[in-house]
């Protein structure tokens, strides 16, 4: 059934979110709860969880899925189907029954992964039968590792390509993701919007430790360890370091391997520097996050690729002051302690209103709390009040 748009600038609009849940935990799941909740604060959100992505014997984070890393839960501020599971029978029909009677304006996809695709294109197609417009928010294209699957790897990229040019705005989070969208699927560049990852806040306080003019300068790496993430390169780079400045250096390496990589394991163990070497791989618990990062001096977040997929903290002071300053960012971040309070959190909101960007640009006919008549399917949601397209570049990330 169509909205009625006649009554929507009377009310809140109606946002269904799409993305990944906490059975499977990882960076996404934490990027769709926070995502969630800051819309939320101007928007009536109802969140579609994904939730056993694939048999659980082919993820590689096997070992740690159902288990209790973290608390967090979409359920205590939105309502929540959670979730749709990779056999999609029953759960991918009672997911469309939970998106039509939340009738939502617009529908937002977290696309991450091509597990999700089926569901995807299930939920796009039931969206444009009821006139609903759809924004596509990409944090990577289909992945190498995915597309050469055989059989399965072309057939995910024709079905990406199907979503992608059906999708009514897209959201991309670096200028060469940008770039590669435009190019590879002739989309127009006016209907995509760049919003650069920033932190997240999503472990309470960060402690400040005080650092003596003694203490050596800790770097720590956080995050998946894979291929692509460069981690090898970093314990190469620390060895210099290590040359150069005896006894000044320490890295902090807390990832869990995915992708049977342990290339960069291998160089901790075959380093002169190991005793100065801490690892920690698995994939750690909420309350065990501002330990590690309340001892980082620095913080390296990037991997070789130019997007940064993961989410963050921030937190701590700058420099000489103990708290973590991003490897890659130039200059010391502010010497303030940083608490870790979600709500009204700058850094979330800044990424939710690029988001709202993209809902505005299917619907730019409405403002909040106004009377709206006359409106096309495509202008089913209302303004949000002081939205702009914001490319700031946001402060410290990581891979998680």
């Amino acid at each position: 059934m169509m909205p009625d748009h006649r009554a929507v600038g009377l009310r809140r609009p109606r946002v269904c979110i799409v993305g990944s849940g906490m059975h499977f935990i990882s960076g996404p799941s934490y990027y769709t709860y926070f995502l969630s909740q800051a819309f939320a604060e101007t928007s009536d959100v109802s969140v579609i969880l994904m939730r056993a992505l694939v048999p659980r014997f082919l993820y590689p984070g096997r070992s740690r899925v159902g288990a209790p890393i973290s608390p967090l839960s979409t359920r205590g501020f939105a309502p929540t189907f959670d979730g749709i599971d990779w056999t999609l029978v029953p759960s991918l029909p009672r997911a469309l029954r939970f998106f039509r009677q939340h009738r939502p304006d617009v529908l937002v996809l977290e696309w991450w992964s091509a597990s999700c695709l089926p569901a995807y294109l299930a939920l796009s197609k039931a969206a444009r039968y009821a006139g609903i417009p759809v924004v596509l928010e990409l944090h990577e294209d289909l992945h190498a590792s995915e597309a050469k699957i055989p059989l399965a790897g072309p057939l995910a990229a024709r079905g990406l390509r199907h979503l992608v040019v059906t999708a009514d705005a897209h959201v991309v989070h670096s200028p060469s993701d940008f770039d590669t969208l435009v190019e590879r699927y002739a989309v127009d560049p006016g209907r995509v919007l760049t919003v650069h990852h920033g932190p997240f806040n999503m472990a309470g306080h960060v402690a400040v430790r005080e650092r003596g003019a003694d203490d050596p300068n800790t770097i720590l790496f956080f995050g998946t360890v894979r291929p692509y993430k460069g981690l090898e390169v970093l314990v190469e780079a620390f060895d210099r370091l290590c040359e150069q400045q005896p006894g000044r250096w320490r890295l902090i390496v807390v990832g869990e391997p995915w992708e049977g990589w342990r290339l960069p394991f291998d160089k901790v163990a075959a380093s002169p520097n190991r005793t100065a070497i801490e690892t920690v791989a698995r994939y750690v618990r909420d309350e065990e996050i501002p330990e590690y990062f309340s001892r980082a001096l620095v913080l390296r977040d990037r991997g070789r690729r130019a997007r940064v997929r993961g989410l963050g903290v921030q937190g701590g002071r700058a420099g000489a002051a103990g708290g973590p300053r991003r490897a890659d960012a130039g200059h010391p971040r502010r010497p303030a302690a940083l608490p870790l309070a979600v709500r009204g959190s700058p850094l979330v909101e800044h990424h939710a209103r690029g988001v709202r960007g993209a809902v505005r640009q299917v619907a730019p006919g409405l403002t909040d709390g106004t009377h709206a008549t006359g409106l096309t399917r495509r202008r089913a949601v209302s303004r949000i009040h002081g939205l702009r397209r914001d490319r700031r570049t946001l402060a410290v990330s990581w891979h998680r």
